[in-house]
Formats: structure tokens, sequence, C-alpha cells
């Protein structure tokens, strides 16, 4: 094999191994803001519930109370939900966004259960075939 051709290809190989750790690296790079992303989304997400879940449930309003001293009555709940509806713009999918609001406007278990299986949905990709009723918070009383 002549000597040009040998120098062309440790030349290319060369360049692919450069243009493969350019990809590989952006590649991680895209890997580790999604998964911050979804740390993110599941810890605000897991705030939210427990807030929605207090505002439908008056057990759970008074549970709440010791580890968000803050949120004194209905009103401060309301506004803490709102606060965090609004948070959600930036990071939340349409559905999940459109789900919480519709519980801000209509907090019944439906929407609760909505707005819950948006999340779900969004954080681990799992649908979910169970009937809305699977959800009801009577069960827990």
């Amino acid at each position: 094999m002549p000597l040009e051709t040998v120098l062309s290809l440790l030349s290319l190989v060369g360049v692919g191994g450069i243009v493969a750790a350019f990809f590989t690296y952006f590649w991680q790079k895209r890997k580790d803001i999604l998964l911050k992303e979804n740390e993110l989304k599941e810890k605000r997400y897991l705030c939210i519930l427990l807030l929605m879940y207090a505002h439908i449930d008056p057990k759970a309003f008074e549970s709440l109370k010791p580890y968000r001293p803050d949120i004194k009555s209905k009103d401060d709940l309301k506004r803490e939900l709102n606060t965090e509806w609004v948070n959600s713009w930036i990071f939340a999918s349409d559905d999940t966004i459109k789900s919480f609001k519709k519980f801000l406007n209509e907090p019944t278990e439906n929407s609760f259960a909505e707005t819950v299986l948006a999340m779900r949905k969004e954080l681990w990709g799992k649908k979910s075939n169970l009937p809305r009723s699977t959800f009801s918070l009577e069960a827990l009383h």
C-alpha cells in the first residue's frame, strides 16, 4: 500500500475519532440536562401534588401546617398553588399546565387525578388505563 494511502486512512480515522468524540460530548451534555430537568420536575410535582391534596382535603390541609407554617389559610394555599402554576410555565408540558389550571378553577378529585396523571406521563412516559375513580381520595378516610 502506498504511503499516501496509509496517511489518508490514518487522517480519516483521526477525523472520525474527533467527530465521534464531538457528538459523544454533546449527547452526554444533553442527557445530563434532561436528567437535571426531570429531577427538578419530580421535586416540584411532588410539592404541588401535596398542596393540591391539601386544597381538596381538609385533613390533609391540617397536616400540611407543620411543614408549611406560612400557609395559614385556604387563601394562602390558593395563592401558593397559583404561584406554582405560574412557575410551571417554565418547565411543565402543555398537558400538565392545562390540567393544573383546570384544577385551580375546579378543585375536584377528578381534576386532581387528571393533573397527577399528566405529571406522571410527563415524568415517566406512563399512561394509565385506570378509571379516574381509582384515584379517589375517599378510600383514604
